[in-house]
């Protein structure tokens, strides 16, 4: 159905006005442009799903307080020349990418059942939201979502390699050909894929299953160790498709034609984080894992090893929207303000 733009402009205000502030610019736009679609669903009986309240571009003055406050020349040349690749994508972007990674996941999987994996904490994990957000603007109904490690106690392996064994059972007794993973955002690959290590490991022969990977935004690095070429074969399926439509930058792919920035970097830091991403969402800061700690913080060399006691921190500290409670949680901030 077709949502009026006062229907969809009504329950944004609905939200606004129980957390005393107005909605991200980004976020409003990416509601409005979402529920004037044909496919979307009835806002009034169903809501939406929650977006960022808050716009979270870096801080550019910051920025350059914290370039200058570097100890060596060479290391404000080289923070100076990462900050300026850093990419921040705010959410009606990140929408964008999403609504042609539904389209071409749809246009592939056409009316073909499938089986989506999800984790079991609902609500305060990024595959669901993203799972959600994919819903509003007409993904194919899964036949079945399999939720990894529901009921399970975390801290008993007997437990939990019941449970995975008795996933992957699931998948073979289904008879369904297809098997989707979905995230918001691949970095590393890490967490996918164990997840689907952890399933895949228990099943033999099943070479009629192909496996998807939907994220609207991926790493290159990510998606190269996703199809590498001997990943079917170990985990013995027929295929491995990515939908993705944005390419994340890291730190090898702006170094690239810099070689002096590149052999600065290395010299500064150890090798094993030049995959790490130099982009940011409206949404969330990646973890550790996949963004410099030292870059998201804003801390302050004196020279290698050696960090200054203050960080001048320069991208914003990011509530995810999909945390418990986080309608409260900006509220709260809000009226301590």
């Amino acid at each position: 159905m077709t949502n009026s733009t006062t229907q969809i402009q009504h329950a944004i205000g609905k939200m606004e006005r129980y957390v005393g502030a107005e909605m991200s610019a980004a976020s409003k736009r990416a509601i409005i442009r979402t529920f004037s679609s044909q496919k979307a669903r009835d806002i009034r009986s169903q809501g939406f799903v929650t977006r960022p309240f808050v716009d979270a571009p870096p801080n550019k003055s910051r920025e350059r307080k914290w370039v200058n406050a570097q100890g060596e020349e060479r290391t404000k040349s080289l923070f100076g020349f990462l900050a300026g690749n850093i990419s921040y994508i705010d959410q009606e972007q990140f929408e964008f990418g999403l609504d042609d990674t539904v389209e071409d996941f749809n246009g592939q999987i056409k009316d073909a059942p499938y089986l989506l994996v999800l984790p079991s904490v609902r609500g305060r994990r990024s595959e669901w939201w993203t799972y959600g957000l994919a819903v509003e603007r007409g993904l194919n109904t899964p036949r079945k979502i399999l939720e990894l490690y529901k009921g399970c106690d975390m801290q008993n392996s007997e437990m939990v390699a019941d449970h995975l064994k008795a996933t992957a059972e699931q998948i073979k007794r289904s008879g369904i050909a297809d098997v989707v993973f979905m995230d918001d955002v691949v970095y590393s690959a890490n967490r996918i894929l164990s997840g689907v290590n952890n399933i895949f490991w228990n099943m033999n022969c099943m070479h009629d299953i192909t496996l998807h990977i939907i994220a609207p935004f991926m790493a290159r690095i990510a998606e190269e160790r996703i199809l590498r070429n001997d990943s079917a074969e170990h985990y013995q399926l027929k295929q491995i498709r990515t939908y993705h439509h944005h390419e994340i930058r890291t730190i090898s792919d702006v170094c690239e034609h810099e070689p002096d920035q590149w052999y600065w970097f290395n010299w500064l830091f150890s090798g094993n984080t030049k995959y790490l991403a130099l982009t940011y969402f409206q949404h969330k800061v990646p973890d550790y894992a996949s963004m410099l700690g030292w870059l998201s913080k804003g801390q302050v060399f004196v020279s290698k090893g050696r960090q200054k006691r203050r960080n001048i921190g320069f991208i914003p500290e990011i509530i995810p929207p999909y945390t418990k409670n986080y309608l409260e949680i900006i509220r709260d901030q809000i009226s301590s303000r």
